[in-house]
């Protein structure tokens, strides 16, 4: 059932966000408390609080809600199918859209000490070209298209099955400068989504 998964995505959403639990408090207008008997497994939320936990972290409700057809339990953890992906777009600090970019997670537990995602970009479409905010080291592989890679101040253009790796704290932009859509496979370490 669902809801008996909230807790462990709750606890590992927020600490990849890193956030503390009375920050995330402050910010859905619940206790520090209550949000730690929910990770801790001995509380289960409403839908409405679930709905205030998922705008605070700036995710979508389904967040905590996978699709679950097809799955069992052996899966959980180990294994995310193509439908069941969760969009990250949302939960930064800039609104990706707008950019003409989209990124959708593909690693299931956030407990471990890497994640991996997908980028996908529009024609046009490019990231927000500045470093993260702490420390992290970012690898890719261009899956689909041409993008074209601007790192400080060198300017790196990568087709299909080209890769990059380099510190976040570098200042970084990714552009897709074509007329077609262009896939990027990612990974991040340690894991971090507080972009």
């Amino acid at each position: 059932m669902a809801e008996a998964h909230i807790h462990r995505d709750l606890r590992s959403l927020r600490k990849a966000k890193r956030l503390t639990l009375r920050a995330l408090a402050k910010a859905c207008g619940r206790t520090p408390g209550y949000l730690s008997q929910i990770e801790n497994g001995n509380a289960t939320p409403s839908l409405e609080t679930v709905g205030r936990i998922a705008d605070a972290l700036g995710v979508e409700v389904s967040w905590f809600f996978p699709v679950e057809a097809g799955r069992d339990d052996r899966e959980r953890g180990v294994i995310v199918r193509s439908q069941a992906r969760r969009r990250l777009s949302r939960m930064y600090s800039f609104d990706t859209s707008e950019l003409g970019y989209q990124d959708f997670l593909l690693s299931d537990d956030l407990d471990l000490g890497l994640t991996m995602g997908l980028s996908r970009y529009e024609p046009g479409g490019r990231t927000h070209g500045a470093p993260a905010s702490s420390s992290g080291h970012i690898c890719g592989f261009v899956l689909r298209g041409r993008v074209r890679l601007i790192l400080d101040n060198d300017n790196f253009v990568l087709s299909v099955e080209d890769s990059f790796s380099f510190d976040l704290a570098r200042r970084h932009d990714i552009q897709n400068d074509q007329g077609e859509v262009s896939e990027v496979l990612w990974a991040i370490s340690p894991v971090r989504l507080d972009f």
